[in-house]
């Protein structure tokens, strides 16, 4: 059986479409995806970003600027997928059923031609360290009825 998004990624993703369609973007960006984590107070990536002295205050902050300089983006679409792309991509590589919101944060930084990936890098989030510490804390809970039946999210 393949990966699949776990139902608290999915609400992220969902919310981080939502806010792009209300701020008038035509597609979500990998900033999108990010803010929508950050304001996900229970999610696994929450958790994880707390535990390498992330302070989520000033990311969600620093998220919110960034939206609002934001200026619509012909690859919009192309930064969706690929990060998408990605987050699957790690999920697959340390064995987990489906891919939690921990693993879109992975996606975001494998990606890492976005805003969104320097945002991370710029308050100390690593690719490395934290595949890492996904792996080691097993990401979210991998409950075969709590993955969607879908591979990714369309727009």
């Amino acid at each position: 059986m393949g990966t699949h998004f776990s139902r608290r990624a999915q609400a992220v993703l969902s919310a981080a479409q939502a806010e792009a369609k209300a701020g008038g973007f035509a597609a979500p960006t990998a900033l999108h995806i990010l803010s929508a984590i950050v304001k996900e107070s229970g999610s696994s990536a929450v958790a994880l970003l707390r535990r390498v002295g992330i302070e989520l205050d000033k990311l969600k902050a620093e998220c919110t600027a960034l939206i609002l300089d934001l200026e619509e983006s012909p690859t919009a679409r192309q930064e969706w997928s690929d990060v998408l792309d990605s987050a699957l991509a790690e999920a697959k590589r340390l064995g987990h059923e489906s891919a939690g919101t921990s693993h879109l944060i992975l996606g975001i930084l494998k990606h890492g031609k976005n805003n969104a990936a320097a945002c991370l890098r710029r308050f100390g989030a690593e690719l490395l360290p934290l595949r890492q510490l996904v792996m080691a804390t097993g990401g979210e809970k991998q409950r075969a009825h709590a993955a969607i039946s879908c591979h990714r999210p369309s727009l």
